[in-house]
This record gives structure tokens, sequence and C-alpha cells, in this order.
């Protein structure tokens, strides 16, 4: 969010969204009074605001107080698909859905409340087929929307104002998707690959740089991937030794950021100014981290 981090966390009729400052104290604990099955949390200039599907809708509202939101915004013709993940940190929010006759659309707005008011938009995308399948991710000052065809995946990188050509990631169908974070020119995915997890860092424009074997993560781990700064991306999962998180840059060094060996579960990852926000069920950390 503009000064600090947010999370939700509980299921249905018990759900919560907390916020913190940038050194991780919790400043607030609202219950969020919304039954859909899937609700985002994005930070936004006027703080948090809550994302859900409405049958054919997108829903878009501030969290105004505890057990309050404001009145929601509508999004979308017959939304088909919301997409995995949402696009939140220092610059912008955003969060995606697949829509009728082969569209991808994402709606965005600024985070930071130093900067002018820019009224929330939705951008277009027109895929090739229908998507089986849509992702979001924030790729520093621009946002990556992601989608399956058949056994094809794409993504493309987006301003405010336009999306690059598509790019076709390397993935097949002996490929599993478990992750993906961007920076503002390449992509890190996490995929699994006959029983073996691999990360692949991929250049904006679809050219694979390499891929490496993950022989510390659990075989069946899931990711948490975000891009962190404008060089680096931080990677999530769990290992036979608790869980950790782990610094990647465009050589395939990598360096540990974080490690619980207590953990059991993959930790949430966000970051923004300098800080990479680390959230467990019942703990949270706030590490400081080079961009």
């Amino acid at each position: 969010m503009a000064n600090g981090f947010g999370l939700i966390e509980g299921t249905g009729t018990d759900r919560h969204v907390l916020g913190f400052d940038d050194d991780g104290t919790l400043q607030f604990r609202h219950a969020v009074p919304l039954t859909a099955p899937d609700v985002r949390v994005v930070g936004s200039r006027v703080g948090p605001v809550v994302g859900w599907r409405n049958k054919a809708k997108l829903e878009l509202a501030q969290l105004t107080g505890d057990g309050e939101v404001g009145a929601p915004e509508k999004w979308g013709k017959a939304v088909q698909l919301q997409c995995d993940g949402v696009a939140t940190n220092e610059h912008q929010f955003g969060l995606g859905w697949a829509d009728k006759d082969q569209q991808i659309w994402f709606v965005y707005g600024p985070t930071g409340k130093a900067r002018a008011f820019t009224p929330v938009r939705a951008a277009e995308l027109e895929a090739t087929a229908k998507p089986s399948w849509c992702g979001i991710a924030s790729a520093h000052k621009e946002i990556v929307l992601m989608w399956r065809e058949g056994s094809r995946t794409f993504a493309t990188f987006c301003t405010s104002k336009e999306c690059d050509m598509f790019m076709r990631l390397p993935l097949d169908k002996r490929h599993t998707l478990l992750g993906v974070g961007c920076t503002q020119d390449a992509c890190l995915l996490a995929v699994r690959k006959e029983g073996s997890n691999l990360l692949a860092w991929v250049r904006r424009g679809g050219n694979l740089v390499w891929t490496k074997p993950l022989a510390d993560a659990a075989p069946d781990t899931t990711f948490s991937i975000v891009g962190a700064g404008d060089r680096a991306i931080a990677v999530g999962y769990l290992t036979n030794t608790g869980a950790t998180v782990q610094r990647v840059i465009a050589s395939g060094s990598m360096q540990r950021a974080w490690h619980d060996p207590s953990a059991h579960e993959v930790p949430s990852l966000a970051w923004a100014r300098d800080r990479l926000f680390v959230a467990q069920r019942e703990e949270q950390s706030v590490i400081a981290l080079p961009r």
C-alpha cells in the first residue's frame, strides 16, 4: 500500500485484511464483509481495495473500516475467468479477467498517495483463441498479463496505454506452471517438469536465458514469486527443512533472503520501497532487499 503492506487471510464469512507499516508493525485488522469464494486485496491511493467476481462482473471496492466497504465499481461485460494473482507494488495495482469473445482485461490505478489522482481504467487485450487460464503480475512500472490457449502460454507487458506484442512462454504440455514474477525486462517462471521443480528466466520478448533445477525444493511445493525492483525477483517455496525465499537475478545467481526451518507453508510475498514483505499465517517479516 502507499505506506506499508497488506494481506488478506481467511475464507468465507471469516475473512480479514491486515495492514502493516514499512517495518512490519500491525496497524489495523479489518473484517471483510464479503462471502465471494475468491477475494483479492491490493493497495491504492485511497487505501486497501478488495476485488472479487460477482457473477458476470469483476467488482472493486475500498475497504473503509472494520467490516465496511464502499460502493463497488463494476467491470467487465461477461467475465469468464478471474485471472490468477494480482499486480500490486509501490507504483500501481492491477486485477485481471478474461471476458467474452477472447478479450482479456485488467483494471488498474496508482498506489502512492503522492501521485496525482488518475481514474481507474481498464485496458483490453484480444487473445487469438478462447483462453483457458489467465494471470497477472507486477513488472516494476508495468503490468504483465498471461494466458493459456490450448497447449500454448502467452504473455505481454502493458503500460496504462498499450501492451507489447504477444510473447510465447517456453512451456509445453510437460510443464506445469506454478508461479510467475517479473521485472521490467524479464520474468521468472517456476515450473514442474516430470516431477522436478525448475526455475526459468525469460527475457522480455520470450527468449529463454536459463533454467535451473531447485534441488532443495519439496516435490509438491507451490511457489510465491514477486518482482523485487527493476533487477531482481524474489521466490518463496517449501524445502525439506522449512520454507525459504531466494533473491534471483538475470545471471542466475540466487541468494537466500529469508528462511524459517519450522514453517510448513509457502509464505506470501510483496515488495515495495526496497523492502520485501514475507507473510505467513501467524507471523510477518519485512526484509531490506536491494533492487
